[in-house]
């Protein structure tokens, strides 16, 4: 089995990682944070970990 790799590409400074964001309609202020970020961050990526949404679909 061979291991994927990453490349980044040469021109990229700076990666941001985020995770566990749970964004939900009830929480506005969140949301308008989150959207801030993405705003302003100078991250050339941004990877998403684990749950952007609130959501439960059930068992």
């Amino acid at each position: 089995m061979t291991t994927p790799e990453l490349i980044a590409a040469p021109t990229w400074r700076a990666i941001d990682f985020i995770s566990d964001l749970h964004l939900q309609a009830s929480e506005a202020a969140t949301f308008n944070v989150w959207q801030q970020y993405m705003q302003r961050t100078p991250a050339d990526a941004v990877f998403i970990l684990g749950d952007l949404f609130e959501v439960w679909v059930g068992d």
